[in-house]
């Protein structure tokens, strides 16, 4: 009798499995549906950062350039609500307010300084995205991103300048 219990549950148990949705996307299938209905051509998503029920995706663009759109993320589709602008890999630096669909500030900038290891803005370090052989840096804040406010320092903590 026992026998048939586990095998009745186990029979259930996988005929609701079989019946799941198999066409789920992945988060990154999201994010490349929501890119190509949006944006002409782009590489490679190379970074993409959630806050709240948005997602900051960072990717390639055609021009050895990195470009970023902002995604509105809901349960039943991926939005794109927000088209960027881009930064040359080889030194470069954007800064975008915040807007009533999007309440923070985005920096995202490269650095031509070889000895730039960490990039701090008010006592929070920037991400440090590489890609290929090149690092950029991100910050999402809540607050105002002055680029003049930013510190580079090199590997053994001291203080650089961020761009040559």
């Amino acid at each position: 009798m026992k026998i048939n219990k586990v095998f009745f549950t186990l029979c259930i148990f996988l005929l609701l499995a079989s019946c799941s949705n198999s066409e789920q996307l992945s988060l990154e299938e999201q994010l490349k549906s929501g890119l190509d209905n949006d944006v002409r051509k782009y590489g490679e998503i190379v970074y993409y950062e959630i806050k709240d029920d948005l997602i900051f995706v960072f990717y390639t663009g055609d021009e050895n350039d990195i470009s970023h759109n902002v995604l509105e993320y809901t349960p039943s589709a991926v939005n794109n609500i927000s088209k960027g602008g881009s930064i040359l890999m080889d030194g470069d630096f954007v800064t975008f307010e915040k807007e009533d669909t999007i309440p923070y500030y985005i920096a995202y900038f490269s650095s031509n300084n070889p000895d730039v290891e960490k990039v701090e803005f008010n006592d929070q370090y920037a991400k440090n995205i590489k890609y290929n052989d090149v690092n950029f840096w991100v910050i999402i804040s809540e607050q105002n991103i002055i680029r003049e406010e930013l510190k580079a320092y090199d590997s053994s903590g001291n203080q650089v300048e961020l761009m040559n």
